[in-house]
């Protein structure tokens, strides 16, 4: 845990008072526990997993480091001992198998298509301005344990990676077609994300209902999809400054 702090921003100062705040005890307590005098209750161990944004695997094996320290008999802190092991082995086959994966399972896909924010934090993190989940809760104004909570699930399957600078786009790209259900979600969400920047008048929010012919509403929807493909094409050679959403609406009612 130590370590883990110590690696945050600012040298984690104030992760530890914000720790206590979360739950809701003392700093004299949450020092008292870190500098090894005392150990985390259960309760308080789940609330810290919760707070540091682990995902499912990390919490069983931290709530089994909590529950074999607080074993009184050496029988009982064996047992915790052969469980931690198990887990181990299981978090190396994990890691093992989704480091070779190439495409994500629909489950993955619901869960990452459900909240505009999964992939506003993938695209973030290809900013020079970005390096770690701090930088993401100031950047969008998001509680860190928030963050964490999502970082933590896109760094599982690849959609982040970590490495020495910091977190950057992973290997694995999400892709849904357009008969999937799951792209209304998609669709969605960042519509109604947009709806939060009306406001901003550096944003570019234009709509105009008309009655044109057949012909013109196909040469309208052909001149977008040139142009989409031409941004689409020119992104890799440009610098990732901007976090940017674009929605071309053009229907028929």
């Amino acid at each position: 845990m130590r370590d883990t702090v110590s690696a945050m921003p600012k040298k984690g100062r104030g992760q530890y008072r914000k720790l206590a705040e979360f739950l809701r005890t003392s700093n004299v307590v949450i020092s008292q526990i870190f500098n090894g005098e005392k150990d985390l209750n259960l309760d308080q161990a789940l609330l810290t997993s919760q707070f540091l944004g682990f995902g499912e695997l990390e919490t069983d094996f931290f709530l089994l480091l909590v529950s074999k320290e607080r074993a009184a008999h050496f029988e009982l802190k064996n047992y915790y001992d052969q469980q931690i092991k198990e887990l181990k082995k299981k978090a190396s086959h994990l890691k093992s198998h989704l480091n070779n994966t190439k495409s994500l399972s629909d489950e993955v896909k619901q869960i990452y298509y459900s909240d505009w924010l999964y992939s506003a934090l993938r695209l973030a993190c290809a900013k020079d301005s970005i390096h770690n989940e701090e930088d993401l809760s100031k950047y969008f104004q998001i509680p860190i344990q928030d963050i964490r909570q999502k970082t933590s699930f896109l760094l599982k399957y690849g959609i982040l990676k970590r490495e020495e600078n910091g977190l950057e786009i992973g290997t694995n790209t999400i892709f849904v077609d357009k008969n999937s259900p799951m792209i209304n979600f998609h669709r969605k969400n960042w519509r109604l994300r947009g709806f939060q920047e009306m406001s901003n008048q550096q944003n570019l929010f234009y709509v105009s209902p008309m009655c044109i012919s057949k012909n013109l509403f196909k040469k309208a929807k052909n001149s977008f999809l040139k142009i989409i493909k031409e941004l689409h094409d020119d992104i890799p050679n440009e610098d990732a400054e901007e976090l940017v959403c674009i929605n071309l609406d053009i229907y028929k009612f």
